[in-house]
């Protein structure tokens, strides 16, 4: 693991602490960071579905040919 020297202002460190039910400064730092990776995910999965990506999900033939 990189160890990495940064300023973090305390009164927000201590917010996301809060939210994220940490109390040592290093998890919430790193549960910080999953958060936003996963937020990410999350966007392109909604961006595939507003693109079209999964129309097929609606489409009866396609369904019961997946499951046939």
């Amino acid at each position: 693991m990189t160890q990495v020297l940064v300023d973090i202002d305390q009164e927000e460190l201590t917010q996301a602490k809060d939210i994220l039910g940490t109390t040592k400064n290093t998890e919430a730092v790193r549960l910080a960071i999953r958060e936003v990776i996963a937020a990410k995910a999350r966007r392109d999965v909604i961006e595939m579905f507003a693109g079209g990506a999964f129309a097929d999900l609606g489409d009866d033939a396609v369904h019961a040919a997946a499951w046939s």
